[in-house]
């Protein structure tokens, strides 16, 4: 990957332009931390990224 890449990305995603949240198939509040794990870890179903809400 060329050097000048990454602050390409950085500005993409910083101005809205990348959002990085949008290829999550499954999104769990703080408090179900456990869950979240424990799906990424043994669901059967296919996830392409689990998100933990921490705000």
């Amino acid at each position: 990957m060329p050097a000048n890449c990454s602050s390409t990305a950085i500005g993409l995603v910083a101005s809205g332009a990348a959002d990085l949240g949008a290829p999550a198939t499954h999104r769990y509040a703080f408090d179900q931390t456990p869950e979240a794990f424990e799906f990424a870890d043994h669901e059967k179903k296919p996830s392409i990224k689990v998100m933990i809400d921490v705000s």
